[in-house]
């Protein structure tokens, strides 16, 4: 019906795993750049996936009778099990750290005690983030496992990536409103 539907489908496919995402826009109200970010948006908001995907890949076929065909994939550097084993022991960290962090006193509130956490609990990766600076090719799929929320909660090693999923991971957890928002400096 809208971009945040749209957003929220890709997200689903993303946490599944599904190989395609078919999508079938009724009007053409929503622009092909609009497409793109909202898959690219909903891969970076999906913080409790193990490994950030390693290419979005979509083709739209044009519209007739003022509809729209999408074809989305998402590609991850491991298989299918591995995904899963590796999303099951992110959602537990999440669990855990949160549990954590809502027993603990904070006379900021809870987004400062999540700050808190991830701050004394997980290390920046000086070596994945001059990896990343490298390029493409340098980044490894382990690295792509790091830069999630997984390399925060479960490994405690991470880049700004995985600190922000990991943000976003616990805020989910504690049922606070958090979203991530793309951005270059």
């Amino acid at each position: 019906n809208n971009i945040e539907d749209l957003e929220d489908l890709f997200t689903e496919g993303y946490l599944k795993h599904w190989k395609i995402t078919a999508v079938l826009l009724k009007e053409n109200t929503i622009s092909d750049a609009q497409i793109f970010d909202c898959m690219n948006s909903a891969e970076v908001n999906c913080s409790l996936m193990a490994y950030e995907a390693t290419e979005l890949t979509y083709s739209i076929f044009p519209p007739r009778n003022g509809e729209k065909l999408i074809l989305t994939w998402a590609s991850f550097p491991a298989d299918e099990e591995v995904l899963q084993a590796r999303q099951d022991e992110l959602y537990q960290a999440a669990v855990n750290a949160a549990s954590h962090i809502s027993q603990a006193e904070n006379s900021g509130g809870l987004y400062k005690a999540v700050y808190d956490f991830l701050l004394e609990h997980v290390e920046y990766d000086e070596t994945l983030s001059q990896a990343t600076l490298m390029g493409p090719e340098y980044v490894t799929a382990d690295m792509h496992r790091q830069r999630s929320a997984y390399g925060a909660l479960v490994d405690r090693k991470t880049v700004c990536t995985g600190y922000a999923r990991a943000f976003q991971a616990l805020c989910g957890q504690l049922g606070l409103p958090c979203y991530t928002l793309l951005g270059e400096y």
